[in-house]
């Protein structure tokens, strides 16, 4: 298996080629399972394969419409095989892999019928489901890395967990791309404590500060994240300094437990709060921002959505900003 390491304006990942994985999956559940047992799924009889773990037990690789007490290694993004109690023996590989690459998250390439290509994303800590803005530009990339083509010929057409995306590639410097995705529509934002709450895929709350450099994001990161008002989930926690020409935005991370370099759902949640602060009028023009993250820029764009005079959301949500490839690791 190779690692290959992606960087999105410092955000770093551990990506994978998921179909290389469930390849081996396949194999491993048609060479291992001799013992008589089927693993059944769905309540319905049929069979699905399985292999076996270090304790015996049947992990499934079919993928589930529904959730219930077996959790399957599938397609749908949402984390690996858990049969209840504690991580499951995914998550903890997750988070063995984040741990000795040093990397904020780890994403898989999965084959999809309907798109280009899925993107599932895991948080170091090991749970996943959710987008990642900065990951989408880095897995953009690495599809283009691995030749796969997009189907209409220019853009890349994925899924994440939080609905279908799209992906263009603008400039092209080998290893260091330029990306612009389309985030997911938004419509959940609202005034919060003292900032804004904002949903682009993924939870975020926003304050505004005079500066963000001599911030203590440790200790303030942690007493948003995990204020009861955002509970049982929670949200990432951002703080942004509104500069004449851009933003500049710092993010804490649930799931890393710390701030990253850049955060491209956050980022994203912070242009749309910065604008909402303007109290802005009923306008269908294209709204864009600056932004500066702790080591590059990146640009945020929406339509505001107005019905009948009042804010329904933000579409043609754009995010652009670098993605690089960094390094490959090869593991047997």
């Amino acid at each position: 298996m190779t690692f290959y390491l992606y960087s999105g304006a410092g955000n770093t990942f551990v990506v994978l080629d998921g179909r290389e994985i469930i390849s081996e999956m396949d194999n491993a559940a048609k060479s291992e399972c001799e013992c008589g047992e089927n693993c059944e799924c769905g309540g319905n009889g049929e069979d699905c394969g399985c292999h076996h773990g270090e304790e015996g037990e049947h992990h499934c690789h079919r993928d589930h419409a529904e959730e219930g007490e077996h959790h399957c290694c599938g397609h749908h993004g949402e984390g690996g095989c858990c049969h209840g109690g504690g991580a499951s023996p995914w998550e903890r590989y997750v988070q063995d892999v984040c741990d000795h690459f040093k990397t904020d998250g780890l994403m898989m390439l999965l084959p999809s019928e309907r798109f280009d290509f899925e993107m599932a994303f895991f948080n170091p800590d090991g749970t996943g489901g959710m987008m990642c803005g900065n990951g989408g530009r880095c897995i953009v990339a690495f599809a283009d890395y691995l030749g796969i083509k997009p189907a209409d010929g220019k853009v890349y057409h994925f899924v994440a967990g939080d609905g279908p995306h799209t992906g263009e590639i603008l400039g092209d410097n080998g290893d260091a791309k330029t990306v612009r995705i389309r985030m997911t529509d938004v419509s959940a934002f609202c005034p919060v404590l003292d900032g804004w709450y904002v949903d682009t895929g993924t939870r975020h709350f926003v304050k505004f500060v005079p500066e963000v450099e001599g911030l203590n994001i440790e200790e303030e990161g942690k007493r948003y994240r995990w204020d009861p008002v955002f509970a049982p989930v929670g949200a990432n926690a951002n703080f942004v300094k509104v500069e004449p020409d851009r933003l500049v935005v710092r993010t804490f991370e649930k799931g890393v437990e710390g701030e990253t370099l850049a955060c491209g759902t956050g980022i994203t949640a912070s242009c749309i709060a910065a604008w909402l602060e303007t109290n802005p009028q009923p306008s269908d023009e294209v709204v864009s921002f600056n932004v500066r993250a702790r080591q590059d820029d990146l640009k945020v764009e929406f339509r505001p959505v107005w019905q009948s005079g009042n804010l329904a959301g933000m579409t043609d949500v754009y995010l652009t900003g670098p993605a690089k490839l960094y390094a490959t690791d090869s593991a047997e």
